[in-house]
């Protein structure tokens, strides 16, 4: 076999097979499984949009924790960061309507 037609062969047969390869992935890519459970696509959440979101912000001297405390102190404990965070989550609404399952 002549030296010049046995790499025109290789050389076709790894193009083709790359074509198809690549072919192959496009095609398939779309099926993926997804695991079913908690975790979904955002879009599929229909509570999440721009006129349901909400945002608090808390700071360490709000009169409704426990232990308030002054904004530039620098001492701030865990648990004082804790009651920050429920109060946050409480005056948004909670996180209730977030977690769901199917």
């Amino acid at each position: 076999m002549n030296p010049h037609r046995k790499k025109l062969i290789i050389w076709t047969f790894l193009i083709v097979s790359i074509g198809a390869l690549v072919t192959w992935d496009m095609t398939t890519a779309n099926k993926m499984s997804v695991v079913q459970g908690v975790f979904c696509p955002e879009s599929e959440i229909n509570a999440i949009s721009s006129a349901t979101t909400k945002v608090a912000v808390i700071t360490s001297d709000d009169q409704e924790l426990p232990n308030p405390t002054s904004t530039t102190d620098a001492e701030i404990s865990y648990e004082q960061i804790k009651e920050m965070l429920k109060r946050a989550l409480a005056l948004q609404g909670g996180t209730h309507w977030l977690i769901f399952t199917r």
